[in-house]
């Protein structure tokens, strides 16, 4: 069994583990220290001998934490109004965002402006298809709902 100086592991268990790292969603360096029974810097070491890019905090937070990359993630969630949520890039911040604003959004290429909101044409606040969004003044929005 042929072995990296300075490593109790063989070449075959160095290249699973660094499979593992860069295919796994929830393999960090710290789960496979765990899974393998060595330090965390072990791995490191492993990982970089074999010149895999070892994912920075805030890239393993982005992969492993946040909304679909998430290993409990549903789907979103539902807001007290009614409006499905989900986690997103919007604009340079990654945030909760009620799902019908991100897609206007993305359609505009700009976020909305103070005075505006996208209303739910055939009024299911849980449709976001792009076909039954509109883009309203609050002024409109109000006067749509309420006169």
């Amino acid at each position: 069994m042929k072995q990296h100086f300075n490593s109790k592991f063989s070449i075959k268990v160095e290249e699973e583990i660094c499979k593992l790292y860069q295919e796994g969603v929830h393999n960090s360096s710290k789960v496979l220290s765990k899974r393998f029974n060595c330090n965390w810097g072990t791995v490191i070491n492993i990982l970089k001998r074999h010149k895999v890019k070892v994912r920075n905090n805030k890239e393993s937070q982005i992969r492993l934490r946040l909304g679909d990359k998430h290993p409990n993630f549903k789907g979103g969630n539902i807001s007290k109004e009614g409006y499905h949520r989900i986690y997103a890039d919007s604009f340079g911040k990654r945030r909760l965002i009620n799902e019908h604003t991100h897609i206007m959004q993305q359609k505009m290429g700009r976020p909305l402006n103070p005075n505006e909101v996208v209303h739910h044409r055939n009024g299911n606040k849980l449709d976001n298809r792009i076909d039954n969004l509109e883009l309203m003044t609050r002024k409109e929005h109000i006067i749509h709902h309420f006169h």
